[in-house]
Formats: structure tokens, sequence, C-alpha cells
């Protein structure tokens, strides 16, 4: 019986905190402002490869099968942006064990997924490098928050990650990966969830978070999008990619 009461306690605090997010209660407002800036990202960036599509991206061969990967580009984009937004809005207040773990979850999670989508369309090795520059790069960065240990935190999780998204990617490539990468996705998204209630609880309950402007996020998501399409169509294929 004792070992149920913080169970429930949990259940109970997470179902709040989702109620009050859609609820726009004012003890989640950071959270809140970061959901709209996602969803608004979402749409915008939907009609901008909508229109890409039409008058640019169709004249590529076999752009086809390189769509649904496009998807996930820019989902990818914009729950990375969210989670290195929400981490910019209390960055002053993390303890150094929580900065640590706020470095190695956002470059683990940007460099499994980034590293997982080009490995999917170019192959292992520009799927490890990519990979592991985007989960670096923000991981180092969200990391840097607590000094030296939680940018290593950040580089080492980017690092592993990269060329482990990378990997699976190939070693799937024969084995159901056009139904693995859905559960990938929802998996590392609700890693990322499971993430910003972490920080909701830890430093959010600090301090009154100063979240980035949408100016700031929107173009953070528009240059992960261009940049990821960018290596998709540009960079040369492994001859073990079968799209």
């Amino acid at each position: 019986m004792a070992d149920e009461l913080p169970k429930q306690k949990f259940r109970q605090e997470l179902f709040g905190y989702v109620s009050s997010i859609v609820g726009g209660h004012g003890h989640v407002r950071t959270e809140r402002k970061l959901a709209v800036m996602s969803i608004a990202s979402i749409v915008l960036l939907l009609l901008i490869g909508f229109f890409a599509y039409i008058f640019y991206l169709s004249s590529y061969t076999g752009i086809e099968k390189l769509v649904p990967y496009l998807l996930y580009t820019l989902l990818s984009a914009v729950a990375l942006t969210a989670a290195l937004a929400h981490h910019y809005a209390h960055k002053s207040s993390f303890t150094c064990m929580e900065g640590m773990m706020v470095g190695m979850t956002i470059g683990m999670i940007g460099g499994f997924l980034f590293g997982a989508i080009i490995g999917a369309t170019n192959g292992m090795f520009a799927g490890s490098v990519f990979g592991m520059a985007v989960g670096m790069a923000f991981g180092a960065y969200a990391g840097k928050c607590c000094g030296i240990m939680g940018f290593m935190e950040g580089l080492m999780g980017g690092l592993m990650a990269g060329t482990m998204g990378a990997m699976l990617s190939v070693m799937m490539a024969l084995d159901n990966l056009a139904l693995f990468m859905p559960i990938l996705m929802a998996s590392c998204l609700a890693i990322l969830g499971s993430f910003a209630y972490m920080i909701h609880t830890s430093a959010g309950k600090r301090e009154e978070g100063k979240v980035m402007g949408f100016a700031v996020f929107f173009a953070i998501c528009v240059g992960l999008v261009l940049l990821t399409t960018a290596v998709m169509l540009f960079v040369p294929r492994s001859t073990a990619v079968i799209l």
C-alpha cells in the first residue's frame, strides 16, 4: 500500500499538469506558450512544405519515398526546438544534476531522431555524421548551463545517439523500417514530454520562465528542416539505402 501512494501521487500530478496546459492555467504559462508556438510552427511548416513540394521538390526523382521522412523531420525539428526553448526559459535555475540531465536528454534525442532519419534516407555515414552534429550541438548548448559537466553530457549524448540512430535505420532497412519509424518518433516525443514535466517540477518551480520569441523559435525550426532536407537531397546516398 505504501508503495502505491507515490505512484498515485505522480499520476495525479501528471494528469493535473497536462490538464493545466490545456486549460491555460497560470502556473504552466511557460509550457502553454511553448505548446502554442509548437502547434503554430507545425502548421506553418506544413504550409511551406506543401508549396515547396508543388513548385520545387516534385521535380526530384523518387521524392515520394522521402515524404514520410520529411514529415518526421518537421516533427523532430519542432519537438527538439521546443525542448531547447524550455531549457532556455529556465537556464539560470538548473542545479548541476538537472543541467546534466538536460544536456544528455536533448543531445541524445536530437542525435537519435536526426541520425535515424538521415540514416534511413542516405545511409550510415551521412546519418551518423549528421545525427552527431545535431545531437552534439544542441546537447552541448543546453548542457553548458551548469558548466563543463553538462556540456560534456550533451556532447557524449549526441555522439552516442547520433551513431545509434543511423545504425538502427540501416540495420532495419530490410525489416519493416517504415513501420518502426512512427514507433520511434512516438517514443522520442514521449521522452521529450516527460522532459518538459521534469523541467516544470524542478527549475520551473524556482522562477517564472522567460520564453524566447516566436520568431527565434520558428527560425530554429526552419533552419533544422532546411538543413535536414538539403542533406537528404544533395548528400550522396549509400548503396545500402533501399528507399
